[in-house]
């Protein structure tokens, strides 16, 4: 549309130059602000189109982060087995209905609060040295991420030892015991 219509100023200004209704001083006044418009606007209209492009790349990755999310959550949600999840401080950032179930303590009661104020006496230190090894392999990734390459080649073979999950055994109270006696859930971790 934009074109169309520079395209008709051009000829305006040509066909009235021609028959001398315009003097020519005026016409190529026209020309040079016609030329130098036209300049600036398709430079606006270039960037406006490759802002769209990049918004709309950034949205895309929005709704993929946001869906990610939610598929994450929806598989802890509705998981049949009980499932936690920690951050790199060992605190709790989620806790399923299974394991209010087993543990008698809501999500909203152990939330923030970190994994080794819930486990029995006999487990902290696995579960500490388990959390430490899921660091040092979050840290590890992500260096490798910064180096564009989470395998190292040996010999024709793939290794990766340094990423390999770990089991730790805990054993968490459960909040309401039957009778004056303590109650334990035993679970299995994997970092």
């Amino acid at each position: 549309v934009y074109q169309i219509a520079s395209f008709a100023l051009y000829a305006l200004v040509f066909v009235l130059g021609r028959f001398g209704l315009v003097s020519s001083l005026f016409e190529q006044c026209s020309y040079a602000y016609a030329d130098a418009t036209v300049k600036v606007l398709q430079g606006a209209l270039l960037a406006m189109i490759r802002n769209r492009d990049d918004l709309n790349a950034i949205k895309r990755w929005w709704v993929a982060a946001l869906n990610a999310t939610h598929d994450l959550e929806n598989i802890i949600s509705t998981a049949c087995v009980p499932v936690f999840a920690i951050d790199l401080e060992g605190r709790i950032v989620d806790w399923n209905d299974n394991l209010h179930k087993l543990t008698g303590r809501h999500f909203e009661s152990v939330r923030g609060k970190p994994l080794l104020d819930l486990v029995t006496p006999e487990c902290r230190e696995a579960v500490q040295a388990g959390i430490q090894h899921a660091v040092q392999i979050s840290r590890a990734a992500a260096d490798q991420a910064e180096e564009n390459s989470n395998w190292k080649r040996d010999d024709d073979d793939f290794t990766a030892s340094k990423f390999a999950t770990n089991f730790v055994e805990l054993s968490i109270p459960v909040a309401k015991a039957r009778g004056n006696e303590a109650q334990t859930r035993n679970l299995a971790m994997t970092l």
